[in-house]
């Protein structure tokens, strides 16, 4: 197990951390030692044994933790929220280290994580569980393009999630007088919706300074926000509907009136 705050012993070295499970199961001195000087050699710590644990920044702790775990050869690993420490840059390379070592050595793995990026960027397959629910169960592409519900389709992704209907392949939404058929995508296996709703995304929208004829869907710009690359806005529409768009333009300004379409889908569609 590689727990959340890592639990490495701070009055001993770097290797004798990594040993301390093989020192448990009677593996004699010299030989747990070169294991775990192999096991940080696999985890970028080559060299790093002597070291006191107090020296260590937060992202090589974590990668003493999961040496330490994996050292023992595992059945299985199991990770608390592993990255939850680790600063925003340092985070995102140990997403692709960690997930580059889980398959490099294939130990099946349980990561519990209350970020959906750190799931989406490691795992095979995703559980999303709320209260001790499951929610749904499947790979991310799954849980992103056709949530199971509305309570899936609210935490994955994030988006505005409006009442529309089902047509089938299309769906129909509705915001002030202007109506949309838009493409769909639906869970496995459901049927039509008698009731239902449909995911706006801020990747799935386009936000139009000329308000867009009667096509778009008009609104105010209450807030904006850069994201380096893009900016997010959000827009109040009619009905109470709010929704955030993205945009490489950085010119609309706030309180501006502007126009919101689709650009293209297919839109998540759950039921109600």
């Amino acid at each position: 197990m590689v727990f959340q705050h890592y639990a490495l012993f701070p009055h001993m070295p770097v290797e004798d951390n990594v040993a301390f499970g093989l020192e448990a199961r009677g593996v004699g001195k010299a030989e747990r030692l070169a294991q775990a000087r192999a096991a940080l050699a696999n985890v970028g710590l080559e060299g790093a044994g002597g070291r006191a644990i107090q020296s260590l920044s937060g992202g090589e702790q974590q990668r003493v933790a999961l040496a330490r775990a994996l050292v023992i050869e595992p059945r299985a690993l199991l990770l608390d929220e592993p990255l939850s420490n680790l600063d925003p840059t340092l985070r995102q390379t140990m997403r692709d280290d960690l997930r580059a070592m889980l398959r490099r050595v294939g130990v099946p793995a349980l990561f519990v994580t209350h970020d959906q990026e750190d799931a989406f960027a490691i795992a095979d397959r995703i559980a999303l569980l709320r209260k001790g629910k499951l929610l749904q169960c499947g790979t991310p592409e799954e849980l992103y393009h056709a949530p199971a519900s509305r309570e899936v389709a609210a935490f994955i992704g994030r988006g505005a999630i409006v009442p529309a209907v089902d047509r089938g392949s299309t769906a129909l939404v509705t915001i002030g007088s202007v109506t949309r058929e838009l493409k769909i995508t639906r869970p496995d296996g459901a049927s039509r919706f008698d009731s239902a709703f449909v995911l706006l995304r801020p990747d799935s929208l386009q936000l139009l300074r000329d308000s867009g004829g009667g096509s778009a869907w008009k609104g105010v710009v209450t807030n904006r926000r850069f994201a380096g690359g893009l900016v997010v806005y959000r827009v109040q529409l009619a009905d109470g509907v709010t929704v955030d768009v993205e945009s490489a333009s950085g010119e609309t300004r706030e309180d501006e009136t502007v126009g919101v379409a689709p650009l293209g889908g297919p839109f998540p569609i759950v039921p109600g």
